[in-house]
């Protein structure tokens, strides 16, 4: 199966790759941001596109100009500090 390259820039201060499957859902990257990065309340954006609840079933490749990866900022009103066991 075809892996993904994700970028995640949180709060445009911390910077992360994490490989997924091409098949990843924004469900996925939500279990991600949430379990590895102890976010729960937060805003997606991808290549200019607010992504809402309602479409979290769909595939994030689907939002991507290029197919191979997506660059994702995503932003929180709370102060985030990314842990030092993240790697």
């Amino acid at each position: 199966m075809k892996e993904i390259i994700i970028i995640i820039i949180i709060n445009k201060r911390f910077v992360r790759w994490e490989i997924m499957n091409e098949n990843a859902t924004f469900n996925n990257l939500h279990e991600l941001l949430d379990k590895k990065y102890k976010l729960l309340k937060y805003v997606i954006e991808i290549d200019n596109i607010f992504i809402q609840k309602k479409i979290f079933h769909h595939k994030i490749i689907d939002y991507s100009y290029d197919n191979e990866g997506a660059t994702i900022m995503i932003s929180t009103k709370e102060k985030y500090k990314l842990s030092s066991d993240i790697f």
